[in-house]
């Protein structure tokens, strides 16, 4: 594994969403969310864009 996939790579301790249904429910109503769906949803998009940049960084630093 390269250095960097593993700076890019999730940590399932610090990142892990609640795979109960109901505890997602609590975290979306605590981050004030219309829904489990809708912060699950969220969560993808910035993970997402998140790597978008982190793919861009190590693009500009390789030339």
């Amino acid at each position: 594994m390269t250095a960097k996939t593993e700076i890019c790579k999730p940590d399932p301790l610090l990142h892990d969403l609640p795979s109960d249904d109901k505890e997602l429910g609590k975290l979306a109503y605590l981050l004030d969310r219309a829904s489990a769906d809708a912060s699950l949803q969220e969560c993808d998009r910035f993970t997402q864009e998140n790597r978008q940049r982190c793919q861009r960084l190590f693009d500009q630093a390789a030339r």
